[in-house]
């Protein structure tokens, strides 16, 4: 009975390492032999913009069997996207082919990485920056983010809040600009101009809608005024030509009544309309915009080129694939 007793309890005691072999033995690692033409480049594994690989050919990756998304990055080449198994216990050749541009731009990420941003935001001093509601910084600063989109909240302390959503790609590098005070001066003279402030605030839709708007409701109030004054043209006619006194008579010109009643009516309406309208976006024009003022997104590309063949950034210039 001792010896049963004894048996069992070594069977026990011995239980974690066993369970400890066999949990290593699940996911055992694998291995890529690197081979590329490309010297001294940057292989992200499953874009972890936090741990970049500086890599060349012939250098061995070891990593847990499983499959993986490698974006290959170097200055001046297209980044290039694929995906690779690793199997257990196996060591396999990893080809890794660059693309070179010609007499185009590189959609490429090495800027991005080796600078560590591609997103910069700016408000005023003082304001707290949070993106998807983890405070990154205050007034100014400059992240490095996967390819995603993001929701952008601004406090400040006397001002009150802002809030924005953007989206950042590795191959480019975004400026974002949101402030409490209207720093780009806008004449009050612009503000009473239809849907002006809205176009400069970037609100092309709010801009269309103010502009169509008004336009159709001032033309419907000319189109009835103008019935009415041929209403009118046709009753004094038919009073100077045709008018019989009797029932018939009467009835007709009791319908040009109501006619030009019912038009002036349209006409006066569409008029009160415009003018809310026109009211409405005056009043916005004035008042500080609920998302703040934000100018346009700028986004660089990283590796554009000026007339003189020198890298420099690029104005709206964005790639997506």
């Amino acid at each position: 009975m001792r010896v049963l007793l004894l048996g069992l309890l070594l069977f026990i005691s011995g239980m974690p390492s066993l369970f400890a072999q066999l949990s290593e033995s699940e996911n055992p690692n694998g291995k890529f032999v690197i081979e590329s033409k490309i010297e001294n480049f940057i292989l992200l594994i499953d874009d972890d913009l936090d741990n970049p690989l500086y890599l060349s050919s012939g250098d061995t990756l070891e990593l847990p069997s499983g499959t993986y998304a490698f974006r290959g990055i170097q200055q001046g080449y297209h980044d290039t996207k694929f995906k690779g198994t690793i199997y257990p216990e196996q060591t396999s050749g990893m080809q890794i082919n660059f693309n070179k541009p010609q007499n185009v731009s590189p959609r490429s990420s090495y800027k991005t990485i080796v600078n560590g941003y591609n997103v910069t935001i700016y408000s005023e001093e003082g304001a707290e920056i949070f993106v998807d509601q983890v405070l990154i910084g205050y007034s100014q600063i400059s992240l490095l983010l996967p390819d995603n989109s993001y929701e952008l909240f601004i406090n400040h302390p006397e001002f009150g809040t802002l809030t924005d959503k953007f989206e950042s790609t590795l191959e480019a590098q975004k400026e974002l600009h949101h402030y409490f005070n209207d720093y780009r001066n806008i004449p009050n003279v612009v503000r009473f101009v239809p849907g002006l402030v809205y176009f400069i605030n970037d609100e092309k839709k709010e801009a269309f809608l103010t502009v169509a708007s008004i336009g159709s409701l001032l033309a419907y109030s000319s189109y009835s005024q103008k019935k009415v004054e041929r209403i009118r043209q046709d009753r004094d006619l038919f009073l100077f030509r045709g008018y019989v006194p009797g029932p018939s008579a009467d009835q007709r010109l009791d319908n040009y009544e109501k006619d030009i009643r019912k038009n002036k009516r349209r006409s006066t309406l569409s008029l009160i309309g415009a003018g809310l309208i026109y009211t409405f976006t005056t009043y916005k024009a004035f008042k500080r915009p609920k998302g703040g003022y934000a100018t346009p997104p700028v986004q660089f590309n990283a590796q554009a080129l000026n007339r003189n063949g020198q890298l420099a950034p690029q104005l709206h210039f964005t790639f997506n694939f």
